[in-house]
């Protein structure tokens, strides 16, 4: 059995596992977000809503596509322009704007758990809609770009533009590594210490279960995108190095498992949140 055909059977059962756990999940996270009433003017559960429904549509459109390119070698982004355009840009934006959301309610919770009134009146839905409609037009903004600069030559949905394709190579180590693992690891824990300094959380909003959720999603996120980031640097680093056919299979084989690994978080935290 070869390492490339081991490496496409990984990526359809466990895309597809990836992939129907993070549909049955994010929807019912939706549906109980939409329903309960007690939840309707919490931050953070606004928060996981807005993350759970773009997770959703992160993981239909670019997952389902990788699995067809992946694991069947159908990579309709290389057949059509405007997907490959739109795939790239959709791309870039759900992954930004579902870290946001995590980050946003780390933050919050902070906010919400803090033991000084003045730090926990920051903790308000009015101030939740106000700054996810910026992030998200924010993100949206930042993302166009990559749809003006990506087209198929030879074959392959590419960038076109050099210096933009630097750019994006940088602010993806900053904005969907470094500064969501630094934000989440820092209040992550200033909320964990909020937690074990009062006994009685004295905002209602703030309970220890939603805390815990927070925590938790927290821990998943780092954990999934971690590897990614790794994989990238040492991808940046052997750009240009001459590799084997063997080292290259491996490489592919690792490349495979990552990427997958990169998709937790917009699947698996859900049903943690659901389980708590």
């Amino acid at each position: 059995m070869s390492i490339l055909y081991t490496a496409q059977q990984l990526t359809i059962y466990g895309g597809f596992f990836l992939l129907i756990n993070g549909i049955i999940g994010n929807g019912f996270n939706i549906f109980i977000f939409l329903v309960e009433r007690n939840y309707r003017q919490i931050p953070s559960i606004f928060f996981f809503l807005i993350g759970s429904i773009v997770n959703t549509m992160h993981l239909l459109f670019n997952l389902g596509l990788r699995i067809l390119s992946g694991g069947f070698g159908i990579d309709l982004t290389a057949k059509t322009v405007v997907l490959c355009k739109l795939r790239s840009s959709l791309l870039a934006a759900f992954g930004f704007i579902s870290l946001t959301c995590i980050c946003l309610a780390s933050i919050d919770q902070f906010l919400a758990t803090s033991r000084h009134q003045l730090i926990r009146k920051y903790s308000n839905i009015k101030w939740a809609h106000c700054i996810m409609l910026i992030m998200t037009l924010i993100w949206f903004g930042h993302s166009v770009p990559y749809a003006i600069f990506n087209t198929i030559i030879n074959g392959v949905c590419v960038q076109t533009n050099i210096i933009y394709k630097d750019y994006t190579t940088y602010s993806f180590f900053v904005f969907f590594i470094g500064l969501p693992i630094l934000v989440l690891t820092i209040f992550g824990y200033l909320s964990y210490r909020n937690i074990h300094r009062i006994r009685i959380l004295v905002n209602q909003q703030a309970d220890r279960q939603i805390t815990r959720m927070t925590l938790m999603q927290t821990i998943v996120v780092c954990l999934s995108i971690l590897p990614y980031g790794i994989l990238s640097i040492y991808a940046l680093v052997t750009n240009g190095t001459i590799k084997s056919l063997d080292q290259q299979m491996k490489e592919y084989f690792a490349s495979a498992i990552i990427n997958l690994i990169s998709y937790i978080h917009f699947s698996v935290s859900v049903l943690m949140l659901n389980s708590t």
